[in-house]
Formats: structure tokens, C-alpha cells, sequence
């Protein structure tokens, strides 16, 4: 059977599969680091906002009370048009725009389905308690930057049903709807800027760790790796002075020290090697099965088999102290 003309060594295996895990590990951390940051400034951005709309119900409420409309619109305007404000509106209750930084827009009417009326309405009925949330809404523009709505409920008061100048009914729940959007597009290129400093930093981390992967694995499994094959090699070719380096302090350092010096095979290498009980005093070497490279034994006793495929595999046999006893087989 034919070797593979291309294959993967084990120690690059490992640090393509070690590689792999450290860039998902880095890759997902950014994204979770990414998305956090966004909802983080998302979260900002709309308790700005619903500050904004309590701080504009706040200053044109007594104008409202006395129906100062000039005044209101005026105050209304003025708000709209600062920086990172889209526009500020206020609806009556049936939904008429009453007031309006677009002033183009003042007069008109929506549906109760429009994106500024849903989050009031449920089944046809307005809700008259709602949480932040449910308040907030994003949408685009026809240009395709995204906004932020934040709407606020203008509840009846007392001052209000019992005011001469303009009196609501006393059962009337919500007197209109105050429309606060906020631009996203300077926090959209913020969060845009951040992805990519984000992957620029994963890319970065993943190209450090790897690189120092692979120096770590070429000096402490590849090299070595390398050295005990190429030695094996050697041996097999018949050549016995072959010398293991075994200065590793792990595993491959024990493997190598299975090896002494010069290909020799004997009663403590064969100890090592877990082959025979760690307390045998000697070594009987039979010719059970084959031999295919050369060794140089060091034994107490062996068959003549076992010598004669040792010898014809190009290694050699030296008996010790060979006096009485049958020894340990191996």
C-alpha cells in the first residue's frame, strides 16, 4: 500500500485545531463585546430620550394649560431643530398633529396603525400606562439613517378638565401624544467604528496567540518529534550508533530514554518499557515472532531463534552473566 503523497503531521493537526478553537473563542468574544457595547449605548440613548420628552412636557405645560399655542410651537421648533434631534411633535388625541418641528407636517392626521401609533394602541384601545419600552421605537428614514422615537402620553388632569379657556372632558384619559426621535446616525458610526476596531483587535489576538502556538509546538513536539522519527529511521537502516536525545522533561523525553545510546536493548529499557516486571534480575530473550530492526541485546540468556533473526536483521546479541537460571522471558 502506497503512502499518501500529502499528509498532515500530528503537531501540524494540533495547531490547526488548537488555532481554530482560540479564533471562535476571540471571534465570539468580540461579538458578544460588540453587541453589549450596542445595546449599552441603545439603553443611553433612549433614557436620553425619555428624559428629553419629560423635560419638553415639563416647560410647555403651562403654555398648554392657557393655551398659549405661539408659545408652544414656538418652544416646540426651537427643540427640534438642535443637533441630533430629528423632530418633536404632539398629537391630539384623534391623532392630528397639533404641533410640529416640521411644521410642513402640521395639520395632518395618521392612522392609528402608523409607526408613531401603535406602541399606544392594542385592539383598537389606547393604553394608558406604558413602560419605556413599549414607548420606544426604531425606524428609517426614507434616506436610510435609523431613529430613535420616544412617545409620552399627555394624561387629563384636574387643571385641565376644570381650565375656562379650553375644558376637556373630565373622562377623557389622554389629552394627546408628545413625539420625541432622536437621530442614530452618529451612534450607528460609532458602533460601526467599533466592529472594526473590535475585528482588527480579534484578528490581531488570533495571529499573537497563534504564532506563539506554533513556537511552542515546533520547540516542544515538533523538533523532538522529528529527531525520534529520523533516529528510528536510522536504526531500521541498520545503523547502531544511532543516539536519542532524550532531554525533553515530558513524555517525549521518556519515549526517547526507551532508546539508550547506540540502539541497545536491555534489561532496564525493557523494564521501562513496562515489557517485563519492574522487579526481574534477568532477561531471557525467545524467538516468538519477527524482528525487523537492528538491536544491539544485552540479555542473560536467549534461544538460538531469537539470536538468529536478531543477527539476520543486521543486530547483535550479547549475553551476560549466563550461568545458571532460566531468567525472565521477553
Amino acid at each position: 500500500m502506497s503512502a499518501p503523497r500529502f499528509k498532515l503531521g500530528i503537531g501540524t493537526l494540533a495547531i490547526a485545531g488548537a488555532g481554530l478553537v482560540i479564533a471562535a473563542g476571540i471571534g465570539g468574544l468580540s461579538v458578544l463585546v460588540v453587541n453589549a457595547h450596542r445595546a449599552a449605548l441603545l439603553d443611553q440613548l433612549t433614557r436620553g430620550a425619555d428624559q428629553l420628552s419629560e423635560t419638553i412636557a415639563s416647560t410647555t405645560y403651562y403654555d398648554m394649560l392657557e393655551n398659549r399655542r405661539p408659545a408652544v410651537h414656538r418652544e416646540i421648533v426651537t427643540i427640534g431643530r438642535q443637533k441630533g434631534i430629528e423632530k418633536v411633535r404632539l398629537f391630539n388625541a384623534l391623532g392630528t398633529i397639533m404641533f410640529s418641528s416640521d411644521e410642513g407636517e402640521i395639520g395632518r392626521s395618521l392612522d392609528k396603525r402608523a409607526e408613531a401609533c401603535y406602541g399606544c394602541h392594542a385592539a383598537g384601545q389606547p393604553l394608558q400606562k406604558l413602560s419605556t419600552r413599549e414607548r420606544t421605537r426604531i425606524y428609517r428614514t426614507a434616506d436610510g439613517h435609523r431613529v430613535l422615537g420616544m412617545i409620552r402620553p399627555i394624561h387629563n388632569e384636574q387643571s385641565c378638565w376644570t381650565a375656562a379657556c379650553h375644558a376637556h372632558a373630565r373622562d377623557e384619559a389622554v389629552l394627546g401624544v408628545l413625539d420625541v426621535n432622536l437621530s442614530l446616525a452618529e451612534a450607528d458610526r460609532r458602533i460601526a467604528g467599533d466592529q472594526r476596531r473590535f475585528a482588527l483587535f480579534a484578528i490581531l489576538a488570533i495571529a499573537a496567540t497563534s504564532a506563539l502556538l506554533w513556537w511552542l509546538s515546533r520547540n516542544l513536539i515538533l523538533r523532538p518529534v522529528a529527531e525520534l522519527i529520523a533516529g528510528t529511521r536510522r536504526v531500521a537502516e541498520g545503523d547502531l550508533r544511532t543516539a536519542f536525545p532524550a532531554t525533553a522533561p515530558h513524555e517525549l523525553g521518556d519515549l526517547a530514554r526507551a532508546f539508550p545510546q547506540g540502539g541497545e536493548v536491555d534489561l532496564d529499557a525493557v523494564k521501562a518499557a513496562l515489557l517485563v516486571k519492574k522487579n526481574a534480575a534477568r532477561l531471557k530473550l525467545l524467538g516468538d515472532g519477527e524482528v525487523g530492526v537492528a538491536f544491539k541485546v544485552r540479555c542473560h540468556r536467549a534461544s538460538a531463534s531469537a539470536r538468529a533473526k536478531i543477527e539476520a536483521a543486521g543486530g547483535s546479541v550479547e549475553t551476560i552473566g549466563a550461568s545458571a537460571g532460566d531468567g525472565t522471558a521477553a
